[in-house]
């Protein structure tokens, strides 16, 4: 593992060359591709839509080969790849939600005064019952819930063990379930 990881650092190394034009050497980068596309592209499949997961993969590389000054070293490279890609998927899916919130709804059911009028009173509920969280419970849940952070990014985030954080999520969402439940 360790061979493969000195390998590895030394084709990171050798993406970011500043001897050759653009200061990509070629061969490097192809060695790099070659090294972490299809693993990349089964986290890709996993993250988004399985038909944008090569679109993904491919993106990646462009977006690494031109941040590669940001590449230290600190991490192993595939670590740094994924960080890309998980944050390229993450913005396609937001992408997606905004249009989808765009898109007019031909559905005459939705455009009911009496269905739109008890989402909204639903929506309503749920805001006041997140109020009500304590502080420590409701940051947790905006931030992995609202913002979409991953636990140990929030764990990080709020200086907390990802334990805490998990556990926090799971008595956010019973003290929900309880306040939701009792007010039907």
């Amino acid at each position: 593992m360790q061979g493969e990881l000195g390998s590895d650092m030394a084709l990171a190394a050798g993406v970011g060359r500043a001897d050759v034009v653009g200061g990509v050497d070629d061969a490097a980068l192809a060695a790099w591709v070659d090294a972490h596309a299809a693993r990349l592209y089964r986290a890709a499949a996993l993250l988004a839509a399985e038909v944008e997961a090569a679109d993904l993969v491919q993106e990646v590389f462009l977006v690494a080969s031109r941040r590669r000054a940001a590449f230290d070293g600190s991490a192993a490279p595939y670590t740094w790849l994924y960080g890309i890609l998980r944050n390229l998927a993450r913005d396609r899916r937001r992408k997606h939600a905004r249009r989808a919130r765009l898109r007019p709804v031909d559905d005459r059911r939705a455009r009911d005064p009496e269905r739109m009028l008890a989402a909204e009173r639903d929506r309503a509920r749920v805001r006041a019952a997140v109020r009500r969280l304590p502080d420590g419970h409701r940051e947790v849940v905006a931030l992995y819930y609202l913002e979409e952070v991953p636990v140990a990014e929030v764990a990080r985030r709020l200086g907390l063990p990802p334990g805490t954080v998990k556990s926090r999520l799971f008595k956010a969402r019973a003290a929900l379930r309880r306040a939701l439940e009792g007010g039907r």
